[in-house]
């Protein structure tokens, strides 16, 4: 008879009895457990946070307002950083933290290949005007879907009337298959440090995203979107409201222009070829 070694008897009781992912309660819970556990061995636990943000996509009308496919999420800590190093230097309890749904017109397919677009700014929100990625990791292993993540960092300029920055973004992508055969792909999105403005009277200090890409089950031609966002800046006469307002504004801007890009980038009145003149 064939013995088994005890470390592998306890190896393999140890898996039989591993517990199921249970799903977060809600939205504001699967937001921050998504972050966390972003860089799990598995994808269970991103897959658990899926079921919590579909109840909610599917709750509510994606074609209504902005303000009404907004939300307020819970404070993003340091505990939920999971793998990455955020901004040390920046006071996390000033976050505006927001989130906004919608849905894309195009199928998850295309929106994995919108990824590898190198020159984002035709992507981003309209006060975007410089948005060059460098990818850390095989880029095309991941949308031919070999490899299931890609590292991205995103040379961004940002130009209003509020002021004008440039700061770097980091992002990493990661695709997972839900138990239906689905696709769904996550984003984490951080700056690492606080970023001055052009004038030096104030700074962008932190910035935190998370993004959910779900395929439509009643759809595959389109795709369920989600963007949270925990962030704070240092500009003169911007109170929490009015910075609220503005990223969810600028949060439907950025689902709306990667639409079009996807589409062809006929409405782009971005400057697509300008010189990267950062200082």
């Amino acid at each position: 008879m064939t013995r088994l070694a005890l470390p592998v008897l306890v190896a393999l009781s140890s898996f039989a009895c591993k517990a199921p992912v249970e799903a977060p309660a809600n939205l504001g819970q699967a937001s921050l457990y998504a972050y966390a556990n972003f860089d799990g061995e598995d994808s269970e636990e991103l897959i658990a946070a899926v079921v919590t943000f579909e109840e909610y996509l599917l709750s509510i009308d994606l074609d209504a307002s902005t303000n009404d496919r907004a939300l307020t999420l819970p404070t993003l800590t340091s505990e939920d950083w999971g793998g990455i190093t955020g901004s040390a230097d920046a006071d996390m309890a000033l976050q505006i933290p927001v989130a906004v749904s919608s849905y894309s017109s195009h199928g998850i397919a295309a929106n994995i290949d919108l990824v590898a677009e190198a020159n984002y700014v035709c992507v981003e929100s309209d006060t975007t005007k410089y948005a060059a990625r460098t990818y850390e990791t095989d880029i095309g292993c991941f949308t031919d879907g070999s490899c299931d993540s890609v590292e991205v960092v995103q040379e961004t300029r940002k130009e209003s009337a509020l002021a004008d920055v440039w700061y770097d973004y980091h992002r990493t992508y990661r695709t997972v298959e839900l138990d239906d055969g689905r696709q769904a792909m996550f984003a984490r999105g951080w700056t690492d440090q606080v970023w001055f403005t052009d004038n030096g009277n104030g700074s962008w200090d932190q910035s935190y995203g998370l993004d959910l890409w779900l395929e439509d089950a009643d759809d595959p031609s389109r795709t369920l979107r989600f963007t949270g966002n925990w962030s704070s800046v240092t500009l003169s006469a911007i109170g929490d409201d009015l910075w609220a307002t503005l990223v969810k504004n600028g949060t439907d801007e950025a689902f709306a222009n990667a639409d079009d890009w996807i589409a062809g980038g006929e409405d782009c009145k971005v400057d697509r070829d300008r010189e990267n003149d950062r200082p």
